[in-house]
């Protein structure tokens, strides 16, 4: 397999890439790296520490970043994603926006993998995933400037821009308070905030280009 890193990458994901050239079966890979993630959120559920991180006990905040950040650059590679949703990875992730108790960074981890999986041409399956798994309620209270980071913020809006296509996604979005967030965001010139709120308001897409794919991902595949 050729494996290539562009220049910046973070070093985890230039680690994660070694190690994936050296493994014939992602899906075993993969599964490992997703169930080390699913017990560092669910400490004591099912999985024993010793399973998890050998030495690393699940109640490690810098375990459970370390786990949120391999999972968020792998969602990077189009050819992996569709492995890690094999593995529950959007479940993970907006259970872990739901979580109260979980550090900023972690949320920021989380909301970037789930933008990464809802984004480009043929990822229907994927947005269809994290609408159904409840992630639009956790990624507009992640919208709130009062209570989450600024990159935070950033995060949820390029993923709710991937969502925000059908008319059903959009009210969703608006009855659990986007507007009020996107307003006060944009008023602090939040990159992509106008512009969601722009199709909140409008329902159209406001000038950016949308593909034939992303056209065909209608309420009634994301509802029904």
């Amino acid at each position: 397999m050729m494996c290539h890193q562009k220049t910046g990458d973070y070093s985890s994901a230039a680690a994660i890439t070694g190690w994936i050239c050296r493994f014939a079966d992602l899906r075993q890979l993969l599964a490992g790296i997703v169930r080390v993630m699913v017990c560092l959120l669910h400490c004591g559920d099912a999985v024993p520490a010793s399973e998890c991180l050998n030495s690393t006990g699940c109640d490690d905040s810098v375990s459970q970043l370390a786990a949120a950040s391999t999972l968020k650059n792998i969602s990077t590679a189009p050819l992996l994603q569709q492995k890690l949703q094999d593995h529950g990875i959007v479940r993970v992730m907006v259970a872990l926006l739901h979580r109260g108790d979980a550090v900023p960074a972690l949320k920021e981890h989380a909301a970037e993998c789930l933008a990464n999986l809802a984004s480009g041409d043929n990822n229907d399956e994927l947005r269809r995933a994290v609408v159904s798994e409840g992630g639009v309620p956790a990624l507009v209270q992640l919208l709130d400037p009062s209570r989450n980071t600024n990159t935070a913020n950033k995060h949820a809006i390029h993923c709710l821009l991937s969502l925000a296509s059908t008319e059903r996604c959009r009210k969703l979005m608006i009855s659990h308070g986007a507007k009020d967030h996107l307003t006060k965001l944009s008023d602090m010139n939040v990159a992509g905030a106008a512009a969601l709120l722009y199709r909140l308001e409008r329902g159209t897409l406001a000038g950016l280009s949308s593909s034939s794919n992303q056209e065909s991902f209608t309420a009634s595949v994301l509802f029904d």
